[in-house]
């Protein structure tokens, strides 16, 4: 199999699983399939860093794209639209588990307020 199809492979079960995350947080077989881009991207990176002219370069390289991904990857897990979307979701899917089961006096869970999920 070809590097680039590698990367193609890797790239698509990636997304599969981001899609899998974000919006079919429930649907196990989506974040199994993306499963498979981890060791792919690992695969290409050493072989990468074996066969590169330049190990110090490439180790530079790989550094700069780690710091450079990480503002797109916080704003992925935990950006304000994310988050209010995120507490909506559990809102809706916690409001009708507990409600009946709980006595009187006992303590509930805490409700988030998000208002919108609107940006």
């Amino acid at each position: 199999m070809s590097s680039a199809l590698l990367q193609l492979t890797a790239l698509m079960t990636m997304t599969i699983d981001h899609i899998g995350y974000r919006l079919f947080p429930g649907t196990e077989l989506l974040r199994m399939i993306g499963r498979l881009s981890f060791p792919l991207f690992v695969f290409m990176l050493t072989e990468g860093f074996v066969y590169t002219g330049s190990q110090k370069n490439y180790l530079k390289r790989l550094a700069l794209f780690a710091l450079l991904s990480e503002v797109p990857y916080k704003l992925f897990t935990s950006g304000p639209y994310w988050r209010r979307w995120r507490a909506t979701r559990y809102r809706m899917s916690s409001t009708s588990s507990f409600s009946s089961s709980q006595p009187s006096g006992a303590l509930s869970s805490p409700r988030i307020s998000t208002g919108s999920i609107l940006p």
